[in-house]
């Protein structure tokens, strides 16, 4: 499937982009009748780079074209958004289901190809982390178990989007391939530029999205443990002598007390791989839970009682 359109970039002033945009760029996409954001790669009629404030001619190759079919038409406008901020719009001039790139030679054909495998050696991973990490579900534990529509309804609550309705039904399966269930939450791959999903406490509704600098792996391996993507509440209760240091430095404590004892309200994003080795070697032994207390981050940490 491709779609012919006239692109138009909004003006930096104006909100939009700071630099121009390439061929290969590949922003969401929503219009009218397709109220979800869906990826699809920017391709130019002549040229190679769109500066904000300017106009062309170009083509969009959706990535998953299943999820545009029957929703967008010639005349339809559609926004072009990184995250939740607009940056331009495309106006539809025709759709051709059995389209080709305009240039051939960009490699962005191939782009589309190489994004389906790697979607499914993705969805691979998330089984083999499964496994690892033994995550699975475990609801007929839970006093109110939460399913995936639950969760995934409580994400677009919490961002303020409008809900999910019986056309979107291919996109919401989509997603449910790419996410896992807990006895404790669910991570739901859905999200935009900077974030590589969310997860959503199975009690409570809490939803916390996952900053795309972080490693997945690393990520439910702790939040299975209790550790939050944004603040946490610590219980050390054993630490080796060769990781003093190290701990210290990840909370922000000088001294380091004997165990045991609590940290309210730390950050641990970028040290989870410290504290996963650290753990599986037998050096550190701790329990954690999301805080109620935003995250400290002024050293000396915020000690409990």
């Amino acid at each position: 499937m491709l779609l012919r359109v006239t692109l138009q970039l909004l003006r930096s002033e104006d909100g939009g982009r700071p630099r121009g945009i390439a061929n290969g760029y590949r922003p969401g996409w929503r219009g009218p009748r397709k109220p979800e954001l869906n990826d699809a790669i920017v391709v130019f009629d002549a040229g190679t780079v769109i500066l904000p404030g300017a106009a062309g001619a170009a083509s969009l190759i959706p990535i998953a074209p299943a999820l545009w079919e029957g929703r967008v038409a010639r005349g339809e406008r559609l926004d072009m958004l990184e995250g939740s901020r607009c940056v331009g719009a495309a106006d539809i001039l025709s759709l051709e289901p059995d389209g080709t790139a305009p240039d051939p030679d960009t490699g962005i054909e191939d782009n589309a190809s190489g994004f389906r495998e790697k979607e499914a050696r993705y969805q691979e991973r998330l089984s083999r982390l499964a496994r690892e990490l033994d995550i699975h579900d475990s609801s007929a534990q839970l006093d109110a178990p939460m399913t995936f529509d639950d969760a995934l309804d409580a994400i677009f609550a919490h961002h303020r989007r409008p809900a999910f309705t019986a056309a979107n039904e291919p996109l919401r399966e989509a997603i449910r391939l790419r996410s896992i269930q807990h006895r404790d939450f669910w991570f739901v791959d859905v999200g935009w530029i900077g974030c590589i999903g969310h997860f959503v406490e199975r009690r409570t509704g809490y939803v916390e999205a996952v900053g795309s600098m972080l490693d997945l792996d690393e990520c439910l391996w702790a939040r299975s443990r209790g550790i939050s993507p944004s603040s946490t509440d610590l219980v050390i209760e054993a630490y080796a002598a060769e990781i003093a240091t190290k701990l210290g430095h990840v909370l922000e404590l000088e001294p380091l007390p004997s165990a045991p004892f609590s940290v309210l309200g730390v950050m641990l994003g970028l040290e989870l791989k410290f504290l996963r080795n650290a753990t599986e070697r037998g050096q550190l032994a701790f329990r954690a839970a999301r805080s109620s207390v935003p995250a400290n981050r002024q050293r000396g940490g915020r000690r409990g009682e």
